[in-house]
């Protein structure tokens, strides 16, 4: 993203177009870093540990749940931002 900014800014200056390609990397790299330690922490815990079924279900069900929010939220977000 940084290096599409800084070779093709397209109408924003150089420099402006740096910042904002910037900016959304930054959050990409975020949500990156909690879903790794999302994946450690269940993965350290919930499945090497000895925890009744339930409660790996419910784990795995709210990991999965909230990955469908996010992608949902990425989903509208960037069809708000397209117009559709």
């Amino acid at each position: 993203m940084l290096g599409r900014a800084l070779i093709a800014p397209g109408d924003l200056p150089r420099r402006d177009a740096i910042v904002l390609a910037g900016r959304t990397a930054m959050r990409l790299v975020g949500a990156a870093i909690v879903f790794l330690l999302m994946a450690g922490l269940i993965e350290g815990f919930v499945s090497s540990g000895d925890f009744p079924l339930p409660i790996r279900l419910a784990v795995s069900s709210f990991s999965g749940l909230f990955l469908i929010l996010y992608l949902y939220n990425g989903w509208r977000t960037a069809g708000a931002r397209l117009g559709a």
